[in-house]
């Protein structure tokens, strides 16, 4: 993994700590990345499905 895609994951935290949840990588199939809270898997896949999922997230003021 090189310094940018380490990046990507660090501005995204923050955004997920607003909603209580953390974003780690996934070695177990499908590999990705995981949007999690402590009970569950939210989202996973690319940085940019967990982007995209925030920004929904994001989008409903819930």
């Amino acid at each position: 993994m090189n310094d940018t895609t380490r990046r990507v994951p660090a501005e995204l935290t923050e955004r997920a700590k607003r909603r209580s949840m953390a974003i780690r990588w996934s070695d177990e199939p499908p590999t990705g990345w995981e949007l999690y809270n402590p009970f569950r898997v939210v989202c996973f896949g690319t940085l940019g499905n967990v982007a995209d999922w925030l920004t929904a997230a994001e989008s409903t003021h819930r």
